[in-house]
């Protein structure tokens, strides 16, 4: 710890007890209303001591250095010469500890050392030819960092042992100064591995004059500084001493010109108290425990209630709270004066002289200092205004901004109100409606948030002209039936409501209403209603549930078509608890195996042969058996599980078609077809994402085709365009699946990279209807062979679909007719072989003046008897 003198740390503490001193000073002065005169005259003072102290405390410290120094370089001289006189030079460096001269010359050593106890060791040493630096005689008391003998540090040096200490920085070069016949002293502190030293070394010469090794005589650095600080410490006591008498001083006088303030403060302060107490804008009443007389008011408090002082002095708080009693107010005051209350604020009312409350903010506390007389000090706040905000706020909390709707909030408690009038009033009806506008998304979305937020605003204003009286929403009164839960979400009450056919009616209306064209600026938009009805019973506890089983019914209407009503029943529930036990089935089936891939051929219709299969998803349920992917995949799509689902195909597939042709090269299609979901399409890098997958198979680009519907494109066009260019530049096929139910379907092969048209089921499920169906269907396999892509028949069923599609020269089918969905294993024993007959038969010429097949075009290939 005493080396720290080198550092000057110990003028650096007196220093900062200087500057702690001053800053407390400047403290006090601060909190004495900013009285700095005697910390000015002390800093100053205090800044010429520093300086002057600093410069003798150097002058000691540099004195006793000196001192030591000399008196260490004569101990090392006079050992120096003493050893060379008992023969150091003829010490060999390989000597032994056994050694009589070696003996002789470490005895002498050790008296040396006792003789002079601030020294911790004597030591020779010697610098070979190839320049080692050895440790030939070494006394060796080694001490700790407080200069005392430390046993466990004290060993005895093998004579001749290598020393590494000297070999580089201060002490290296002290030593090579010794070395070449001066003597030297580090007093620098260093370390090495038994402890921390100051060294004088010495050269020692043989009997020729040449240095032969240095004598090196260790001062414990530890002892080395207390010499140091000891000298130091005198005069930064004397300091310190100066340093205090300062700071008392400035003390005292900065107390003293405050308390003289104080004392002029404190005359002043009584007339300025009652001056600025009628200038205050609040009321200040003051009155006496025991009677509860008013003894002060001021103007604020006159101005407040109309009465004059005189009156306030003949009053008490009972003339001006009314419904307040004499008990009332000893109850109030009680804690402030047995003191477990400091201060009451509490709102009431004050009676005004006119008669007329005003509602008050009353802050009440007890002073009784012992100086003063005890007494009650109650300042009052006229709140009048903030109770009329309070009311505004509350009212514009509780309404929809944008519409100025009731919102979700007040909806719930109205419709919480209803529910219990059901339970309290025979025979009272209500029915719940709930709204969701078609297409309100795309409207928002494709015009713009402004424009929707126009058109919401609209709906609102044909809501208000299109209910009756009793279910305005223009008050907060009880009528107040409709409101905003969200988005482009409605809720109407109808109350006192005959029954159900009264609440179809109205949403009958409303969707006539609602469905009729909105102007929005220069924009035309239709948007209809979609509306579930859902009728008071007294099963209903809680708006949650009502609510629930509203936007149940709602879905139906859409999941029906859209822009009409559907009146809530059990059943629905028990639909919508199914739809999310599905969800969470099918979460937990994914990667299981319960679910499978299996594969539909797709067939050349013109040989028969195998062209492509069709990766169709199966979820075998443990206990529901087989479950149809038109009942779960819808699901999938709403809750976001297409898109671990899908992924989960896409590899499954890649990964069995890759197999399949691994085992049967010859009999394997060319190319697998997997359906992408529109979440899919929305995803951000979902080309290059298919392009990884099918990298990490093996598999060749148009070894794959994706298969998208129209109405999947053209909710997200952007997105699916970049997605559906991404892949088709991969070479990889594209397919618009469902091709003709939509209204954009040839837009879709104008603007997309399709390469593959399949042919909707339903054309092909009527084509026995007549001549319409067939020339439409025609002309969807005409449009595909002029525009150059492969057109595929989808939901071939019987013979009859067969050979009309194969009179129309259509390129390639599916079915079950052709071969039924099955295992790659099931597909390898090639089932739709057997159709290749029958496709033989087929391509036999139909009558010629016949488009639609007869009855004996049918009876003459054998399919009617």
């Amino acid at each position: 710890m005493w080396t720290c003198i080198d550092y000057q740390l110990d003028f650096l503490a007196f220093t900062a007890c200087c500057a702690a001193g001053l800053f407390g000073l400047l403290r006090m002065g601060k909190r004495c209303e900013g009285e700095k005169t005697a910390f000015r005259a002390c800093l100053l003072t205090t800044s010429i001591l520093l300086f002057c102290g600093h410069r003798y405390v150097q002058m000691v410290d540099a004195d006793q250095r000196c001192n030591l120094i000399n008196q260490m370089s004569a101990f090392a001289t006079t050992y120096a010469g003493e050893t060379e006189k008992l023969g150091h030079a003829s010490i060999p460096n390989d000597v032994t500890t056994d050694d009589a001269h070696y003996q002789r010359l470490l005895e002498a050593q050790l008296r040396w050392l006792r003789a002079n106890t601030l020294i911790s060791d004597i030591y020779t040493m010697r610098r070979t030819d190839d320049n080692r630096t050895l440790l030939l005689i070494d006394s060796e008391t080694d001490y700790d960092r407080d200069g005392h003998i430390d046993e466990e540090l004290e060993a005895r040096t093998i004579p001749g042992e290598e020393y590494d200490g000297f070999d580089s920085g201060t002490p290296a070069k002290a030593f090579n100064e010794a070395l070449s016949g001066l003597p030297a002293f580090i007093s620098v502190p260093y370390s090495d591995q038994w402890g921390l030293w100051v060294t004088a070394l010495h050269p020692m010469h043989d009997q020729h004059g040449r240095v032969e090794a240095v004598l090196g005589v260790d001062f414990p650095a530890a002892v080395w500084g207390r010499q140091i600080f000891n000298a130091r410490l005198s005069v930064i006591g004397i300091l310190a001493v100066i340093e205090s008498i300062l700071l008392a001083s400035a003390a005292f006088a900065t107390l003293t010109r405050f308390h003289l303030k104080q004392q002029q403060f404190a005359a002043n302060r009584l007339q300025q108290f009652k001056t600025t107490l009628d200038q205050t804008l609040d009321s200040v009443f003051m009155f006496r425990p025991g009677d509860f007389r008013f003894i002060y008011v001021n103007e604020g408090a006159r101005q407040l209630l109309g009465y004059s002082e005189e009156q306030y002095l003949q009053m008490t708080p009972l003339d001006i709270v009314p419904g307040f009693s004499n008990d009332d107010l000893q109850k109030l005051t009680r804690p402030l004066t047995e003191g477990t209350h400091q201060l009451f604020t509490f709102e009431t009312t004050h009676r005004h002289i006119n008669g007329h409350e005003i509602p008050v903010e009353l802050s009440l506390q007890f002073v009784h200092q012992s100086t003063d007389t005890p007494r009650f000090v109650g300042i009052v706040r006229d709140i009048s205004e903030r109770k009329k905000i309070e009311k505004e706020l509350m009212i514009a909390a509780r309404l929809d901004r944008l519409t100025g709707l009731p919102n979700r909030a007040l909806f719930h408690d109205r419709l919480k109100l209803y529910i219990e009038r059901t339970r309290q009033v025979p025979g009272y009806q209500f029915a719940l409606m709930f709204l969701d506008f078609d297409r309100f998304k795309v409207v928002n979305d494709s015009l713009g948030h402004d424009v929707g937020d126009a058109l919401l605003r609209e709906i609102a204003v044909r809501l208000r002209d299109n209910l009756s009286t009793t279910d305005s929403i223009s008050t907060l009164a009880d009528g107040t039936t409709v409101s905003r839960l969200g988005g482009d979400e409605f809720v109407v009450i109808l109350d006192d409501i005959d029954g159900p056919e009264a609440a179809c009616q109205s949403a009958s209306h409303l969707i006539s209403a609602l469905g009729e064209q909105y102007q929005l600026g220069d924009h035309a938009v239709r948007s209809n209603a979609s509306i579930g009805i859902v009728c008071s019973h007294v099963r209903y506890q809680r708006p949650e549930d009502m609510l629930r089983d509203a936007d149940t019914a709602m879905y139906e209407a859409k999941a029906r078509g859209k822009a009409c009503y559907v009146v809530f029943d059990d059943s629905m529930r028990e639909a919508a608890q199914q739809r999310q036990q599905t969800e969470t089935e099918l979460r937990s089936a994914i990667g299981t195996e319960q679910l499978s891939v299996v594969w539909q051929p797709i067939v050349s219709l013109e040989d028969g042969k195998l062209h492509g299969v069709e990766a169709i998803i199966r979820w075998d349920h443990p206990t529901r058996g087989m479950i149809p992917p038109e009942e779960f995949l819808p699901i999938a799509e709403e809750t976001r599980l297409s898109l671990p689902l899908s992924d989960w195909v896409m590899r499954t597939a890649c990964a069995q078609f890759v197999d399949w042709h691994l085992q049967h090269v010859e009999e394997a299609p060319r190319y697998v077809s997997i359906n992408l979901s529109e979440r899919q399409l929305m995803q951000d890098h979902m080309a290059d994402h298919i392009i990884q997958i099918l990298n990490s198979y093996g598999m060749k680009p148009q070894q794959l085709q994706i298969e998208v519907t129209e109405s999947e494109i053209m909710a997200h066009r952007v997105a699916a365009g970049e997605v559906l260019h991404a892949l088709s530049q991969a070479g990889i096929r594209l397919a618009i699946d469902d091709f003709g139910t939509g209204y954009s379907s040839l837009a879709c092969l104008q603007e997309f990279p399709f390469t593959v048209l399949k042919m909707d089921r339903t054309f092909v499920a009527n084509l026995n209807d007549g001549h319409d169906v067939i020339a439409v269907a025609h002309s969807v396999v005409t449009l595909a062979e002029n525009i150059g892509i492969a057109c595929i028949a989808e939901g071939i069923e019987d013979p009859v679909q067969l050979a009309v599609l194969q009179s129309m020269n259509c390129g390639y089918g599916q079915g079950n007719f052709l071969c039924p969905p099955g295992t790659a294993e099931e597909i390898a024993l090639a089932p739709w072989k057997h159709c290749h007959d029958l496709v033989a038969e087929l391509i036999a010429p139909a009558e010629p003046e016949c488009e639609v097949p007869s009855m004996a075009w049918r009876a003459f290939i054998g399919l009617e008897d």
